[in-house]
């Protein structure tokens, strides 16, 4: 099996932190912001938010609004997010281009891309299904996902969070065991309320609530846009408030500049 903790070069000073995570929303925070001695040579190991919600629910508002806040005085993003379907949008183009090719292309193009526009139901089961295929052939997704995250902890020493966008369970579970036993610090996050599982048909967004994932913190999408935005700062302060504290403490060494 690949091993990320080889590749990485990993050290950590105190091992792992995953009991920091059980203390992540407990910790009083004008105790908590004791900042680690500074290590030059070093970069702290970014904190892995594995997202997971119903399609529609918001989950790219809200991230645009934790990285807008993460971001806040710095000339360069500390947020990153990874898809598992990033690739599986190049194969859809691919089958778009090939309707050229038939007589009736120019109205089976219009459907996929009325569909694709609308991202509705059949779209998404056509995602899910390409998306799986490449799983049960080569372990697609996960490798994919997890050689993303070596090459930005190599090379993006400013990259503090990462998002990772993952909606079935099984590849949830994996993603928390593969980076947790690398040194990373992981934590699982659903969003709920403005889309729920039950509102689509397609096997992928009406299973996002089957129960199968311990979620460290949930986010109802209830509201308006402004009370999305103050959920995501709320957020952004409880993760910094580990990411700053002595209770975080894993370091790999850098090979940035």
């Amino acid at each position: 099996m690949y091993s990320l903790e080889y590749e990485m070069k990993l050290r950590t000073s105190r091992g792992r932190s995953r009991e920091a995570l059980e203390q992540l929303f407990n910790i009083p925070e004008e105790n908590s912001l004791v900042k680690i001695a500074d290590r030059s040579n070093m970069q702290k190991l970014p904190i892995i938010i594995i997202l997971n919600g119903a399609g529609a629910v918001g989950k790219d508002t809200f991230v645009d609004g934790f990285t807008d806040v993460a971001s806040t005085n710095s000339r360069v993003s500390r947020v990153m997010r990874l898809s598992t379907v990033d690739l599986v949008y190049t194969a859809v183009n691919m089958v778009l281009l090939m309707e050229d090719i038939r007589e009736d292309g120019d109205h089976v193009r219009a459907s996929i891309q009325k569909s694709v526009k609308e991202k509705d139901d059949p779209w998404r089961q056509f995602m899910n299904d390409v998306k799986m295929a490449w799983s049960r052939y080569c372990d697609g997704p996960r490798q994919y996902i997890m050689n993303r995250v070596i090459d930005i902890v190599k090379t993006n020493r400013f990259i503090e969070y990462i998002f990772i966008y993952s909606r079935e369970s099984p590849e949830i579970n994996s993603f928390v065991e593969l980076f947790n036993n690398a040194g990373f610090l992981v934590t699982t996050l659903f969003m709920y309320g403005r889309k729920n599982a039950e509102d689509w048909q397609n096997d992928c967004d009406s299973q996002v609530a089957d129960g199968k994932v311990h979620y460290d913190y949930q986010i109802g999408n209830t509201g308006t846009l402004e009370d999305l935005n103050a959920e995501a700062v709320e957020y952004y302060k409880k993760l910094s408030t580990i990411y700053e504290s002595e209770y975080y403490d894993n370091w790999i060494y850098s090979e940035t500049e």
